[in-house]
């Protein structure tokens, strides 16, 4: 199973369909969503 990724911004959409694993830096803390995981929205820090 994969995931599909999306990155919304401003000025448009990215997808990135077939991805396995994903780790994002957060306002929160690092954060690493697998397959299964339950939809969400959150802040990304830029890098």
């Amino acid at each position: 199973m994969a995931l599909k990724l999306e990155i919304v911004m401003p000025g448009g959409k990215l997808e990135f369909p077939g991805v396995k694993s994903i780790v994002l830096e957060t306002t929160d803390g690092a954060l690493g969503i697998l397959p299964g995981h339950l939809p969400m929205l959150t802040l990304v820090i830029a890098s």
